[in-house]
């Protein structure tokens, strides 16, 4: 038996991952959340450490 198996993913250049993912990949948009500036924060693994 098999699953369905959602994905999120967090991308800096929304519009340029959007038309790669329906071009290049064949891929369309099935649903986009939305967080709230207040309850979005960075995690420590995405800070550059240089």
């Amino acid at each position: 038996m098999t699953r369905r198996f959602e994905v999120g993913v967090v991308v800096g250049g929304l519009e340029l991952m959007e038309r790669f993912c329906r071009e290049v990949l064949g891929r369309i948009e099935v649903h986009r959340s939305r967080v709230p500036a207040s309850s979005a924060s960075r995690p420590d693994w995405a800070v550059s450490r240089r």
